[in-house]
């Protein structure tokens, strides 16, 4: 035992350390201005002293920023410094995944859940890496994990200490973000059902009613998409775990070391009350009981509606990953009951993956890399994967117990089960795939666990001598998820890979007091232009000076260390509200700040923010000029600083056409911007797409991404293609730039000029009729924009 203990700590610091390792390699990579600068900002808020939802707005809970605004002193407000954090916290949890999988799967599968974690944590070439942002899911992670250790050693030994710490880890979770705290509360209650000993009506009343308490806490959640895919994705092993635990699971897994439900769930609600109490008390002081549920809670805040993402559809390689791993489950089944040999079905298995991935390989159009488009049909199935692992875990847990076969693993997979269905429900409501890696931690285990039990099915079959079974399955299985994880790895470490101080591709950023940052040179530009209108504001403005930002660019007031003058730093339609929008108006207009730093284009997830807010976007207008403009950042001066006469400041580099068709997204849409700023009116008359197909594919991309009238022309030649995939892209390219059209009439700088971009759309003016008239009804909106700068 000591032995085992001994290589399994050596390997849990080998994981500490080359997870750390692998974190701190992108320390300085990227910067992702509308989620990490509003995140930095809003720390920076907190460490001058302002309180969340009195002096600044925000959808997370003041244990994040208080730890985080004492971090960010500690650490001297350095950007870097704050990503070694963030790599340390998160290798902890990756050590900690292996710890809690271990007495589940064994010490070498079990060392392939924080490998994937690490893995899957996305790296977008020439913009971010996700792990870098210091958002609270990454400790409220921690948290989940710690929760897992703590009910995992409580399940093998009773007592009341470690139920205690257990909620009082659930605390701190709720504390950072609330529904991880709450559900990882819901999850605790439900394994302490199944393990406490319920001697009396009492405790089994009380067992009962928490469990129950609990499931009904995890409908209400839901209780806007109750008849919706979201709920039978999540509900369903929530609920069998409640019935389960209130009947019974506490029978066959309670013993006598393990206290009496009623005084066990005291200890863990005692637990949870301590951090929740010491900082819930002080904001129900300050916003009282209807402001705390609303606020805090965002009970009835309609946050949830308004970002409510569906469940996305399953696309067709997805389903047919799907299918191919109940198929293969289904077969060792039958494998492992001896119905039929394993030797056709192994072959088969074989040959269908390898002749798979060769026609795909051969024939898979495949734009963007044939890795890339592996990968994200893998990420829509992992949405179905998912629940189906929940599902069936679910099912193993109550197999294995009515067999009475409760050891040790049976007594970690009760454990695991319950939290890992509990973590997913974090998905809902915005169904994307970061809010997927983080629900998926705790199921990839259990998904661990039922890739050992079926590779123990198909290894139990009548197997020809010579192959001593156990070592075809083996082996493919890790050929499998080697070559899953090696990919990932690779599209990981390209901008590391292809980017050197020596050769054509160098590192290209910015350099602030509080940030040195870095990307490669061809996808650069945005960076460069968020460094340089930092550091022209820098030079006009005094530490902690006002500076209003519009609509998630507070990051240039973390960089600049200046200020906000309002309380809201990220500018969804809808929340604010306009009445939010018309007292932050009043504001402004009683002290109207000296600079206004604000985007042009590229609104990304806001393109619907500037006709939104178009009264505080009128006064803007209005007294207020452009003074600067780097890229897609604007600079906004207050006309009566006496500068009306002054030059504006412009920086936007050039390129030409033939640099736009690249397979990264960071490069092609810097190189469309580049194209687009130097392109000329005539070049419209010859407007074509590029000859190659997967060529012409991302050149649409492109034109979608920029989101520029300009490229007019091109759009309706992708839209006469003959070719269905290519028309499509286009179709979706229109409708996406006929959006960013729409915005930039509200832009800040009121500089939109119909008459600059007429030119550019005049020799599609008869053509954008017809589609108005005969088209299909998706390009209608882009017709329109067409027909209104013409004039028509």
């Amino acid at each position: 035992m000591r032995t085992l203990f001994s290589k399994r700590a050596l390997a849990a610091l080998a994981v500490f350390f080359l997870a750390y390792s692998y974190f701190a390699l992108f320390r300085n990579y990227g910067f992702q201005l509308e989620d990490e600068g509003t995140l930095l900002f809003q720390l920076d808020r907190a460490a001058r002293g302002q309180y969340p939802y009195v002096d600044f707005h925000t959808g997370y809970t003041p244990g994040f920023f208080a730890v985080g605004a004492a971090l960010l002193q500690a650490l001297h407000y350095q950007v870097g410094e704050i990503r070694t954090a963030l790599a340390l916290l998160n290798a902890a949890t990756a050590t900690g995944l292996y710890l809690v999988a271990a007495p589940l799967v064994g010490g070498v599968l079990a060392l392939v859940s924080p490998v994937a974690f690490v893995l899957f944590l996305p790296v977008w070439p020439g913009d971010f890496a996700a792990f870098n942002v210091p958002y609270p899911a990454w400790p409220a992670t921690a948290a989940w994990i710690i929760v897992a250790l703590v009910m995992s050693a409580w399940m093998r030994r009773g007592g009341y200490a470690l139920l205690a710490i257990a909620g009082l880890a659930a605390g701190v979770a709720f504390g950072i973000k609330p529904n991880a705290g709450a559900f990882a509360l819901a999850a605790s209650t439900w394994i302490v059902a199944m393990g406490a000993r319920g001697e009396g009506p009492l405790d089994r009343a009380a067992a009962t009613a928490s469990s129950i308490g609990m499931l009904l806490g995890v409908l209400f959640a839901f209780a806007m998409a109750l008849a919706s895919v979201d709920a039978l994705v999540h509900l369903p092993a929530c609920l069998v775990l409640t019935v389960f635990a209130i009947t019974g699971g506490r029978a066959a897994l309670a013993t006598t070391n393990h206290p009496r439900a009623m005084p066990a769930l005291a200890a863990l609600f005692g637990g949870f009350a301590i951090p929740t109490l010491a900082w819930a008390l002080p904001v129900l002081s300050r916003l009282g009981v209807d402001g705390f549920i609303h606020d805090v809670l965002l009970i009835g805040s309609g946050a949830a509606e308004l970002y409510y993402l569906p469940h996305p559809p399953p696309e067709l390689y997805a389903v047919a990953v799907t299918i191919a791993v109940a198929m293969i489950a289904l077969a060792g089944r039958g494998i492992g009951s001896r119905l039929f040999s394993p030797t056709l079905p192994f072959v088969a298995l074989v040959g269908g993956v390898l002749g798979g991935a060769t026609v795909l390989h051969l024939f898979s159009l495949a734009p963007e890399g044939f890795r890339r488009s592996i990968l994200w049909q893998l990420e829509n199935a992992a949405f179905w994967l998912a629940p189906l692992a929940n599902w069936g875990g679910v099912a193993l847990l109550l197999r294995w117990v009515r067999r009475g076969q409760v050891d040790a693993r049976t007594r970690a997979l009760a454990v695991v089960m319950p939290l890992a269905a509990a973590m997913y429900l974090q998905l809902f409501p915005r169904s994307d795939f970061m809010h997927l890696l983080m629900g998926v931690p705790l199921t990839f285990i259990v998904a661990l666990a039922l890739l050992r039990r079926v590779s123990a099915w198909w290894s139990a079959g009548n197997w020809p001598e010579w192959t001593r079974g156990q070592h075809p399955v083996g082996t493919f299985v890790g050929f499998v998820l080697l070559a899953v994880l090696a990919i990932r790895f690779g599209v990981n470490l390209e901008p590391l890979a292809h980017v050197t101080v020596q050769d054509d591709l160098p590192r290209v950023g910015i350099e602030t007091p509080r940030a040195n940052l870095w990307v490669e040179s061809r996808a650069a530009d945005d960076l460069v232009a968020l460094g340089k209108a930092s550091t022209w504001l820098s030079a006009r403005v005094t530490p902690g000076e006002p500076v209003l930002t519009f609509p998630a660019a507070a990051g240039v007031l973390y960089l600049t260390n200046t200020t906000s003058p309002v309380p809201h730093d990220y500018w969804y339609p809808g929340r604010p509200d306009h009445e939010d929008e018309k007292r932050m108006l009043a504001t402004i207009e009683h002290e109207p700040p000296r600079y206004v730093v604000t985007l042009n284009g590229a609104w990304f997830f806001f393109s619907h923010s500037p006709a939104y807010f178009m009264r505080l976007g009128g006064y803007v207008c209005s007294n207020y000029r452009l003074a600067a403009r780097f890229g897609r950042f604007d600079v906004l001066e207050r006309r009566d600083l006496g500068n009306a006469d002054a030059a504006v400041e412009r920086w936007q580099p050039t390129g030409t056409l033939d640099e736009v068709s690249r397979s990264q997204t960071g490069e092609r849409r810097q190189a469309v911007w580049r194209w687009l700023a130097g392109l000329e009116a005539d070049a419209t008359k010859d407007a074509k797409l590029p000859t190659e197909r997967v060529d012409a594919l991302l050149f649409l991309r492109g034109l979608r991404d920029a989101g520029d009238m300009r490229s007019t022309a091109w759009l309706m030649a992708g839209y006469r293609s003959t070719d269905p995939r290519l028309r499509n892209e286009a179709i979706a390219a229109m409708d996406k730039v006929s959006e960013a059209f729409h915005a930039s009439q509200y832009r800040w700088a009121c500089d939109v000029d119909f008459a600059a971009l007429k030119p550019f759309v005049a020799g599609s003016m008869e053509e954008a009729r017809t589609l108005k008239k005969e088209g299909d009804p998706r390009v209608h909106p882009f017709a329109d924009a067409v027909l209104l700068i013409s004039g028509k």
